[in-house]
């Protein structure tokens, strides 16, 4: 809430000294947005926080949108407003992060802390071969079941967003890890899951050469 009356103060104190609802418009707004995007300091009469160079990030202006957008609706059910305002008032575009992904050096240096010989280094190691072979989620990982693993075949059938299925492909490595987990290592249970719960012995090691790296 105090954030809502923080940026709704300064939508207030960019309009005038005691604006009304007949200057709360869909221009003013879009003006007061602009005016966001062209700021070149930030953190201007913060409490806490000194004033420092450089703009408003994009987040920052998408979330004054959104909080005028939710209080014109506001307005608007509560009878204030005979329309919704800002019903118009389009939010700016965010940028499309940019996913930093592993260096080979990186991860090689993954493999190497895993003992592959134990049954939950196994587990582990066919885990980070599954998401590197395949990209998928790991939400998708832990609802793959062995009845839509198909091993001989070299794919399995995963279910992501919306339930919506695919066929996802992996190659030979993930293929002989995923045999060797199976008739090897994956404890005898009825859990439908292809990865059941790890277990941990006293006798096995998940890191390579029995080293822990904190």
């Amino acid at each position: 809430m105090n954030l809502y009356r923080e940026f709704l103060c300064k939508y207030s104190s960019f309009l005038g000294e005691k604006p009304t609802l007949k200057e709360m418009t869909l221009d003013s707004a879009r003006s007061f947005v602009a005016s966001l995007q062209s700021r070149t300091t930030r953190y201007e009469g913060h409490p806490i926080n000194h004033v420092r160079e450089g703009g408003l990030s994009p987040y920052t202006v998408h979330c004054y949108v959104r909080i005028l957008k939710t209080f014109s609706a506001w307005l608007n059910d509560e009878g204030f407003t005979k329309v919704n305002v800002f019903s118009k008032l389009k939010r700016p575009k965010l940028p499309t992060p940019v996913i930093q992904v592993l260096s080979e050096e990186e991860i090689a240096n993954v493999f190497e802390r895993i003992n592959p010989n134990c049954p939950l280094g196994a587990r582990l190691y066919l885990i980070v071969l599954l998401l590197l072979d395949t990209g998928i989620r790991a939400s998708e990982l832990c609802t793959l079941t062995l009845d839509n693993t198909f091993v001989t075949e070299g794919y399995s059938k995963v279910s992501g967003k919306g339930n919506k299925e695919r066929i996802v492909p992996f190659g030979a490595t993930t293929k002989k890890a995923l045999m060797r987990y199976l008739t090897t290592f994956r404890p005898e249970s009825d859990c439908p899951y292809l990865l059941t719960r790890a277990q941990v012995t006293k006798r096995y090691s998940i890191l390579a050469r029995g080293h822990s790296h904190g």
